[in-house]
């Protein structure tokens, strides 16, 4: 019986202390709306994520990387001919590739000869499933499209990523103000790979977390030579691998950097969606809300027997018992994300856990008013 009123209790002091935990973050969000000095807490927190830490530990794992069979680099470092490029491009044309995608953006530049122009103009023209690049610019107070000046013989798409850490990628379509074009890789996919790209779709997900494992990809020059089987049905990335201004923060290291070509950044996202177990499930808003809720109860239930076991040292045993609940929650998300490509969504489940022992000091002192004894007198559960 005593056992039995001690879990009542332990419970009830447990609901109250998530009852504050959740008072406490609806007062964190009203005050976020208002006052400036939390937007910076709320980028460092946007900085933090378990799956960066996932992908950094199977990074270390030695043993075979990955062949994108999917995925071809065409380099167009050193080269600044408009005339090359467009030899080069009707050279690698000819073996069949299955996409050719851009990304660069050629200005109608009137210093630029206009044989050049025109000749690359051509053969793009003449190139199936050509993709060029486009980015949404601010101009001023307004959005615009930034596009090369043969964007109306071929396909166009969206090579705007976002800012920051680049852990995601768009599978359908980029918006960028009042403006909305499709993505890079989206539209690669729905030329290159329409079952998949319906996938995506179908998938509902706005963005898609891209699998940084280490894979290797063929890197060829504009002017190498080729063959049918370094090009045929693959995907050809145009870009300049050398282009520093082109270089983003990823998720994780890479062969010992975090920062990358964007055109490599593509390629990743590609593979993500075309490669076997590569492609990342993300749990759904709701489980992770119901996840949360059930690991913030446990903790609480702890805080609660802590505080009344260990009197004197309970302060420092919930803060270590806080490291354990984080530590083996990051220890298995770590194993859903490596072996089953899910990733469990922690966000709700921190924000429980952090504020854990916070919330269960002040659950104890409401249980200290007047207006709460009162209310306990004539709820007997209450005075447990």
């Amino acid at each position: 019986m005593e056992l039995s009123k001690k879990f009542q209790r332990y419970m009830r002091q447990s609901v109250g202390t998530l009852l504050v935990t959740l008072c406490v973050c609806a007062l964190v969000a009203v005050l976020a709306f208002s006052w400036a000095f939390l937007n910076p807490i709320a980028r460092a927190l946007d900085a933090i994520a378990f799956t960066d830490n996932y992908l950094y530990t199977e990074n270390l794992k030695e043993g075979e990387v990955d062949y994108c069979k999917d995925v071809a680099f065409i380099n167009l470092s050193g080269v600044h001919s408009r005339l090359e490029i467009a030899e080069g491009l009707d050279y690698i044309s000819k073996f069949g590739p299955r996409v050719v995608a851009m990304d660069c953006i050629f200005s109608h530049n009137i210093s630029s000869d206009s044989l050049e122009n025109d000749s690359l103009r051509n053969v793009i023209s003449r190139i199936p499933n050509f993709i060029s690049a486009q980015r949404i610019v601010k101009m001023g107070d307004s959005m615009a499209v930034e596009s090369s000046f043969y964007s109306d013989v071929c396909y166009n798409a969206s090579v705007n990523i976002e800012e920051g850490i680049v852990r995601h990628f768009s599978p359908d379509s980029v918006t960028v103000g009042n403006l909305t074009l499709p993505s890079f890789v989206g539209e690669i996919l729905r030329l290159g790979y329409p079952d998949t790209y319906q996938m995506l779709k179908e998938r509902g997900n706005d963005e898609e977390l891209i699998n940084y494992k280490k894979m290797s990809i063929d890197v060829y020059g504009i002017n190498d030579f080729l063959d049918t089987a370094d090009i045929k049905d693959r995907i050809l990335l145009v870009g300049d691998i050398d282009d520093l201004r082109d270089y983003h923060t990823i998720a994780t290291e890479l062969y010992g950097v975090r920062r990358i070509n964007g055109t490599l950044i593509h390629a990743y996202s590609i593979a993500t969606a075309t490669k076997a177990d590569r492609l990342i499930t993300n749990m759904s808003t709701g489980w992770a809300l119901f996840w949360g809720l059930v690991i913030t109860l446990a903790f609480n239930y702890f805080c609660c027997w802590a505080y009344e076991a260990y009197e004197k040292t309970n302060g420092m045993i919930i803060n270590f018992t806080q490291l354990g609940f984080l530590f083996m929650m990051m220890m298995l998300g770590g194993l859903f994300f490596i072996n089953f490509r899910y990733n469990l969504n922690y966000t709700y489940a921190m924000i429980g856990v952090g504020l854990g022992g916070f919330s269960s000091e002040l659950w104890l002192w409401i249980e200290s008013l007047p207006p709460y004894k009162w209310l306990a007198s004539k709820i007997s559960w209450l005075g447990l």
